[in-house]
């Protein structure tokens, strides 16, 4: 089990709100992920030794994490949307083969000392369950699936962003124009617009999505549209990505396993 201040981190990390256009999705999804999925593999500062001040005494972590989320799920889970969630985070990690009556809710009941050995073997949950050093392979996913149900809740600040990230893509006909559609009050996730949270107190960074390979032997410049609309490094970047074919990329890759492993 991780510590408690590693599931603090993760679970309670900062939010940064990912508004893009659908071509920057469309970018993205060459590689099977959304914008917030491709920025997320970068989202832990490892030795960070990062300043935070508190009321008391300031605190140094050891690593900061952050998360990105899109507008598209900035937004209260119901019930059904909630349940859908936390059943497909336990489908993740189905039980041992000795575990699969547990399925069918065969479970033992335990009424002493001397029935959790035999509960636990039948759910999968002892230490030697086929192998598995982790007693319960599944709680981990479930735990943090279960705290992100509570996403925009009506009396908590927690998922209030700390920042807005603005991304249109390079290929987009009116970057300009995108930009501004994305922050338009009418276009922010309903959270804004119920009131839960201010915008104004949410500073925006804009990014524009580069596609190094789509964009070979054409004339666009990334870095003009960021400059003809003013926006200097303080507040904007372009990002490179290049879309090659899994076939045809570097093998072994320094980012191979970054989003499986966060």
């Amino acid at each position: 089990m991780d510590s408690m201040e590693s599931w603090v981190q993760d679970t309670f990390a900062p939010v940064v709100l990912t508004c893009s256009t659908s071509e920057s999705e469309r970018i993205a999804q060459k590689n099977n992920l959304s914008v917030a999925d491709l920025l997320n593999g970068f989202a832990r500062l490892d030795d960070a030794d990062t300043p935070l001040r508190s009321v008391t005494h300031p605190i140094q972590l050891e690593r900061f994490n952050f998360r990105f989320l899109a507008a598209s799920q900035f937004h209260a889970l119901g019930v059904n949307e909630a349940t859908e969630q936390l059943n497909a985070s336990i489908k993740r990690h189905p039980p041992q083969h000795k575990a699969a009556s547990a399925v069918e809710l065969d479970i033992p009941r335990v009424t002493s000392v001397d029935d959790v050995p035999t509960y636990l073997r039948v759910i999968g949950a002892d230490s030697d369950a086929e192998g598995s050093n982790d007693p319960m392979p599944w709680y981990q996913s479930f735990e943090y699936t279960l705290m992100d149900t509570f996403r925009c809740e009506e009396y908590s600040l927690l998922w209030h962003p700390v920042v807005m990230l603005v991304v249109v893509s390079s290929t987009d006909p009116n970057p300009r124009h995108s930009f501004e559609e994305l922050i338009a009050p009418r276009n922010l996730p309903v959270p804004f617009q119920q009131g839960l949270y201010d915008v104004t107190l949410v500073p925006k960074f804009y990014v524009v999505l580069h596609d190094v390979l789509e964009t070979e032997g054409t004339s666009i410049d990334p870095d003009a549209i960021l400059r003809s609309m003013n926006i200097t490094t303080v507040n904007g970047a372009v990002l490179r990505i290049n879309s090659v074919p899994v076939e045809d990329a570097v093998v072994p890759s320094q980012f191979a396993t970054v989003w499986t492993e966060r």
